[in-house]
Parts: C-alpha cells; structure tokens; sequence
C-alpha cells in the first residue's frame, strides 16, 4: 500500500511515518521545517504540503492519515484555524478523491466537547460550546462523514486527549513534569478522581496502522488508557520516578473527567493502559 501521512514534523505524524511496516510506501508530507530522522527510512518521501495553498501532489496513494493541524498552542485566530484546518482539509479531500484513496484517518480532538461539566465523557456528549479549535475539528470530522458516504470510502477518526512521548508537549503531564524538575510545589484538582484522559504516541500509531486493513464505513472513537488511575497517583509516580519528596497541593475536589472507551474500539484494538502510558513517558523524559 502506499499511504501520505501529513504532519510528518509533529510528534504523532512523525511516529506514524516510521511505526507503519516497511513493506509499505511512505509519504511524510511537512510544512515548515523538514523531519530529517525520516531520511533514514528507505520506504519514506518527505515532501512539502502548505494547507494554505494549492496542493501539488501527484503521487497516488491508498490511505491518508492526516495529523497535520493548526493547534492552540499556535494560535486563538478564528480565521486561522478556518483557513488551515477546514480549507485544508478540504483541499486533502479532493486530492483523496483525484488518487482514489479508498481510507481516510483524521485525528481530531477532545476539544470537540468544549467545556466539559461531567465526570465521564463517550462518543455520544454533547458538544459544550467549544472554542474556535474544537470547532474547526467538528466541521472537519463533517466533512470527512459527508466525503466518506458519498464516495463509499472509510473513513476514521479519533479523537485525541493529551498525547505523551519523548519531548511531548503541550498537555499537563508534560507541564507538570517540568515544574517538579524544577522541585516546586505542583497544584492539583480533584485528586481521587479516576482519570485516563492521556495516550503514548506509540499507543496512537499502533491503532492508526491497525486500522490499514480492517473494514468499516465511518467511525468515531475516543481514544485514552485503559484502567484509570486516581489522579493524585499519578504525581506519586513522577516522584518516585524521581526520587524527590512530594510537593503536592490540593486546589480543589472538583473538575477533571474521564474517558469511557467504546467496546468496539477495545475490542478490535490494543489499548496501553494509564499506568504504563505513564511509565513509558517516564522512561523516555527523565
């Protein structure tokens, strides 16, 4: 199979690209700056994708698995996440259609649901006023449904929470990390709740590859760890991962959510659980 995988400069993109079987033909596509450790990979192409402008790609590939996407992290502009995650996606859309793509992967977000008020979150929570990220991904998650029906395609998303690996950022655990490094006093909500509301990159590319060969029209799954920990067990873990005397505080008892996988989903693929999505990142940060 030959399969275009975007975001090639990301975390998630980058371990996509090199987890997928060598057997297969890679296209690692980046906007900005070039992943040079997929240079290596006889089976990878890195090419040059700008979702604010015209795509010119002219290879034919099978499976498109699109990580590429403007973050918060990046930007608050509405117009921004319209131009480069709606429009984007679009362009990749008709580009799927032009080579005969027969799989589309889109990895979305739990920002979807906006602001969260209850402990559990499924498939089926209604969306809470979500902010302009969130909704840049519901309209794409639409457009991929749409797309996938009309042109009898399978379409696949996953809708993401925090995301841990080496040098991950841009989620609390990797925060929390880097302020207990530094020996401060490291605040905390809710601390007996059960959370999972994490996934290793690797948990996320072993699944996105999985799903090369199954069979189904259009899904969507939330993904997280299996087997939620209290959240305060969590912080006693990097403490004695670190060898230091814990500086917990306690805000507050209330807030923070978690995940209820689909049957279907744990069924059909394998799930880290939160505990050794938690070592894991340990192992490879410190």
């Amino acid at each position: 199979m030959k399969i275009l995988v975007t975001g090639a400069g990301t975390l998630v993109g980058n371990t996509i690209s090199i987890k997928i079987p060598k057997k297969h033909k890679v296209f690692s596509s980046y906007n900005k700056t070039l992943p040079k450790n997929l240079k290596k990979f006889k089976n990878i192409t890195t090419c040059k994708i700008d979702l604010t402008k015209e795509i010119k790609f002219n290879k034919n590939f099978d499976i498109l698995v699109h990580c590429a996407s403007l973050v918060p992290a990046k930007t608050s502009s509405k117009k921004l996440f319209y131009n480069v995650n709606i429009l984007g996606f679009k362009k990749l859309l008709e580009l799927s259609k032009k080579n005969n793509c027969k799989k589309i992967i889109l990895l979305s977000t739990m920002s979807v649901y906006g602001e969260i008020k209850s402990n559990t979150i499924t498939e089926k929570t209604k969306f809470n006023n979500p902010d302009s990220y969130g909704m840049s991904k519901i309209k794409m998650e639409k457009s991929l449904e749409e797309f996938s029906k009309k042109n009898n395609i399978s379409g696949f998303v996953l809708r993401l929470p925090g995301i841990l690996g080496n040098k991950s950022k841009h989620n609390f655990l990797s925060n929390s990390l880097n302020i207990i490094k530094k020996k401060k006093k490291i605040l905390i909500n809710n601390p007996d709740l059960l959370f999972n509301n994490l996934v290793h990159v690797d948990n996320i590319a072993g699944i996105v590859i999985n799903s090369f060969n199954k069979k189904f029209k259009f899904q969507i799954f939330n993904i997280a760890s299996l087997d939620a920990i209290k959240f305060k067990n969590i912080f006693k873990m990097i403490f004695k991962k670190l060898r230091i005397k814990e500086h917990i505080i306690i805000n507050k008892k209330t807030g923070g959510f978690n995940i209820k996988l689909n049957e279907k989903l744990k069924k059909n693929y394998k799930i880290y659980s939160t505990r050794y999505a938690i070592k894991k990142f340990l192992n490879e940060n410190l």
